[in-house]
């Protein structure tokens, strides 16, 4: 038995000279194609060269404006979709719908038949925000007002983790490499990096050098120079799943070249076979050694039993390195200088695609990682699956130090992440001993039948690119003219008269161009209400003096564009969605809904009675001052969800107010499509009563008092002689926020009303009337007496000047905030005096088990409400007292609203 000093080598195959023979012939045959490749490449390379830019010129002014207003900037990030970020069209860019060509990762391609001709544009500048950043498509002749073009090819990425880890970086630059491995090899001018829509400026330095190495140049874009306006490119690539749907075939051939092209740059020799670049039989181990995080508690004992086993191997080498110490360089020749990979998990690993082919990996965890750590600890196997390299197995430490909550249970504790690993000595020889023999018996079995070396591999692959790019140029058009064809396809005149042609050219641009975006914009939702609020999020409001804040479609505003919804869902908002369009242009599968339609939104509801007036009380204003037009539909949205009924109160104020009430349902009972519905003319208010004037609430409930008078035929006979009586009505709750005690409360008042000359007292309850009742007791009524509820809104039918007198339970006062003043603000509103309120004392502690005041509000919320009857006596006598003097002051004045308050115009 020979020593290991002296041990026997195997002498190398005969196949040196055959594989300088093929190499020569490969170059050669190389050099031959790119003379001929050249020769018949197009001259012109895009369709915006001279050849095709006079067509662009056909558009006339107008038609480019409205291609230019019909840009729409859309979020990045999607905020609808973040449980569910990296699913489906991901939340980057979720509008588009990727391309899949067989065993290519998915991506988005622009300009191209799927974008329709147009090209990407981008305002992005945020780093920590990705759905403060947008994009847009737009036509090349149109781009949008303020936009720098970006010329030549643009690389955008988007990965769900980061450019700085090793494998997070390939997984994102290999699609990229793919792209340009089937693309003729071309290098992008610029590179758009992007971690969850939030614009990065740099990769890793492994990560970069990797990009430069396999396409070229990486010149990543910080948009410097964009001038603060968009950014569009003249193409653009984007991969937005990492590898996505690549195939492992696909994944090889990609990794393939990123090896032959990293070694080239290294200047790495040729390292594949038994011999290596020597003529001497190896097996090279490298035990790749991390410090800190995952490394191993006992390295000299680990490195002891891999040299050891190794020794029993003829021509066995082990080095042991780290690579914090190394530079790619160093990284690539290491690698491919290495048969078994032994290295404990971590983004080290990634270095595997340097090894040769069906080279071996032994991985090693910490204890913890097999039971808590996820599909995550398989990322190196599916590496290795990716480049043809044999992944034997891993090691788990089952030293076990189990990670409790506070109620004793396992939960999936990050500290095990980073723990230091233990040793096995016997199953690491064992394991040790099976690889060597399995990889000396394969390099073995290899070196009998190989025949070729990885430079001709790597000139091989050039060839068969080429070949492939020599086909497609001689029997394919070229691929820029088909994309000019995709892009401008009503240039074909054969038959058509040049006007007509430019007009169906214009209206199918812009009917492409209607980008529709959510109705409830997720990216406000902490301040839903302010701004813009978060519905129709994009539109800026029309504001004139006095009036509610409003959209008008079309308008100057919209550009004269008509509003569009796409709106069936009552459940989540950001589901619906709108867009604007040119009514000669809109978009495919529409129905246009002829005549006026209001549009609402509320952040409240339209069934209690506040709620649905103050909703309303802005389109009374509009129809006032818009000499009464009544709209031919109602379109209902609480938070952006469709909403398909009012209460009926609410109902009946609308149709006294304004005219008949026809709710859109969307349900294609008039004529409409399961499509977008389009608006003749559309008014949206969005903030209910918004900035409207005091003077101007005034003007809006006089009309909506008479009309509702003359709705329910409320005249002088009715309403009786309000100079001669102080009315009194006490409107009762029953259930939640009613008297305990409203027999005592009602002979309080009838004591008092007992004492000033004419008064007289009526008990209502608001359950057990009509709409046309309320309307009828409240206009005969001079003082309401009620507890905070919604029946207080019946106010306006009041009289103006009308009196107020407000009733809560305990724990108001101290815990529902401003809501409980809503009627305050009405009273004033609508001409009435708000007398002041009462709220039930309590000296006792507020929800002593309860930290979030909204909570223990709630438990007050609908309590009864007592009395203070020698309170309530002194109240009522000085405000009934009040109002007769003041009613006895002005015989003369007429306060009911008279015929020209119900006038509009």
């Amino acid at each position: 038995m020979s020593s290991p000093t002296k041990q026997k080598h195997l002498p190398p195959p005969k196949f040196y000279s055959l594989k300088r023979f093929l190499c020569l012939l490969t170059t050669f045959t190389t050099l031959l194609l790119l003379l001929l490749q050249f020769h018949s490449l197009p001259s012109s390379s895009w369709p915006l060269s001279s050849s095709s830019s006079s067509s662009h010129h056909h558009l006339n002014a107008a038609a480019r404006a409205m291609l230019r207003d019909s840009v729409t900037f859309l979020p990045l990030k999607d905020l609808r979709f973040a449980d569910t970020p990296m699913s489906g069209h991901t939340w980057f860019m979720s509008s588009m719908n990727d391309t899949f060509d067989d065993g290519e990762a998915e991506y988005l391609h622009f300009p191209s038949k799927a974008s329709a001709g147009r090209v990407l544009c981008l305002v992005a500048r945020d780093v920590s925000d990705g759905a403060k950043n947008s994009y847009a498509l737009a036509w090349p002749e149109a781009l949008p007002r303020g936009a720098t073009l970006y010329p030549g090819l643009a690389f955008v990425s988007d990965t769900y983790y980061d450019y700085a880890n090793l494998f997070h970086g390939l997984v994102a630059v290999a699609p990229f490499a793919a792209w340009h491995q089937r693309r003729r090899c071309v290098v992008p001018a610029r590179w758009v990096l992007f971690h969850r829509g939030e614009l990065r400026t740099e990769m890793g330095p492994w990560v970069h050098t990797l990009a430069e190495t396999a396409i070229g140049r990486a010149a990543i874009e910080g948009f410097e120079g964009a001038g603060g306006g968009p950014a569009c490119f003249e193409e653009a690539v984007v991969f937005r799943h990492s590898m996505g749907v690549m195939s492992r075939e696909r994944a090889e051939e990609v990794i393939d070249v990123m090896r032959c092209r990293a070694r080239a740059h290294c200047n790495v020799e040729n390292t594949e076979g038994a011999f290596g670049n020597s003529k001497r039989f190896s097996i090279r181990i490298t035990l790749l050694l991390r410090t800190g995080a995952r490394s191993f508690k006992n390295e000299s004992a680990v490195v002891a039993i891999f040299k050891a086993e190794c020794r029993k191997v003829d021509g066995c080498s082990v080095k042991v390195e780290r690579p914090d110490n190394l530079t790619f360089c160093d990284q690539v020749k290491l690698l491919s200088e290495t048969d078994i990979l032994v290295s404990s998990h971590g983004a080290q690993m990634t270095n595997m695609i340097f090894m040769n082919k069906n080279s071996s990996i032994m991985e090693f965890f910490p204890n913890g990682w097999k039971e808590l750590a996820g599909e995550g600890q398989y990322v190196y196997q599916w590496v290795a699956n990716w480049s043809a390299m044999r992944h034997r197995g891993s090691w788990y430490d089952p030293e076990t130090t189990p990670c409790m909550t506070g109620n004793g249970r396992e939960t999936q504790c990050s500290s095990y992440k980073s723990h230091q690993i233990g040793h096995d000595e016997a199953y690491f020889t064992q394991w040790a001993a099976r690889v060597l023999r399995e990889t000396k018996e394969y390099k073995l079995a290899a070196a009998a039948t190989a025949a070729n070396s990885e430079h001709s591999l790597c000139f091989l692959a050039i060839l068969i690119t080429l070949l492939f790019i020599q086909f497609q140029a001689l029997w394919l058009p070229s691929v820029p003219t088909m994309l000019f064809a995709l892009r401008l396809p009503f240039f074909d005149t054969r038959g058509h008269d040049n006007a007509t042609m430019e007009l169906n050219r214009t209206r199918s641009m812009l009917r492409d161009s209607v980008t529709f975006l959510p109705l409830k914009d997720l990216r406000f939702a902490n301040h839903p209400t302010s701004g813009h609020t978060w519905f129709m999020s994009s539109m800026n409001d029309t504001v004139e003096p006095g009036e509610a804040e409003y959209l008008h479609f079309p308008s100057e505003a919209s550009s004269g564009r008509v509003l569009c919804l796409s709106a069936h869902d009552d459940s989540d908002g950001s589901k619906n969605s709108y867009a604007l369009a040119w009514l000669e242009a809109l978009p495919r599968g529409a129905t246009l809904l002829p005549g006026l339609t209001f549009v609402s939104d509320t952040y409240y509801d339209y069934s209690n009675l506040w709620h649905g007036l103050s909703a309303v009380l802005p389109f009374a204003a509009w129809h006032q001052w818009s000499k009464c037009a009544v709209p031919a539909r109602w379109v209902l949205f609480h938070w952006g969800e469709l909403r398909r009924t009012m209460g009926r109160w609410v109902r009946s104020v609308v149709e006294a107010a304004i005219g008949n009430v026809v709710i859109e349902t969307f349900d294609g009972s008039d004529g409409a499509s399961q499509g977008p519905a389009c608006f003749e003319e559309a008014v949206v208010f969005r903030h209910n009563k918004g900035a409207m004037s005091r003077e101007r609430d005034e003007e809006v409930f006089d009309m909506m008092r008479c009309k509702a008078r003359a709705y329910c035929k409320v005249g002088e006979a009715a309403v009786g002689d309000p100079k001669a009586a102080v009315r009194t009505t006490l409107l009762l709750r029953s259930g939640a926020r009613s008297f305990k005690n409203e027999s005592a409360v009602i002979a309080v008042f009838e004591r008092e009303c007992r004492k000033v000359d004419g008064c007289r007292i009526t008990v209502a309850r608001p359950d057990n009337l009509t709409f046309c009742d309320q309307v009828k007791l409240l206009s005969k009524t001079d003082v309401l007496v009620s507890p905070h509820g919604a029946q207080i809104t019946n106010m306006f039918f009041m009289d103006k000047d009308s009196s107020i007198m407000e009733f809560y339970p305990k724990g108001w006062k101290e815990l529902a905030g401003a809501g409980q003043y809503v009627f305050r603000w009405m009273a004033e509103w609508a001409g009435m005096r708000h007398q002041g309120s009462w709220w039930e004392p309590y000296s006792g502690e507020l929800c002593p088990s309860q930290t979030d005041k909204l909570q223990c509000f709630f438990s007050y919320k609908d309590l009864q409400i007592g009395h203070d009857e020698a309170y309530f006596a002194r109240w009522a006598s000085r405000v009934l007292g009040e109002v007769k003097e003041r009613k006895t002051a002005v015989v003369a004045a007429e306060t009911r609203g008279d015929s020209d308050s119900c006038q509009c115009g």
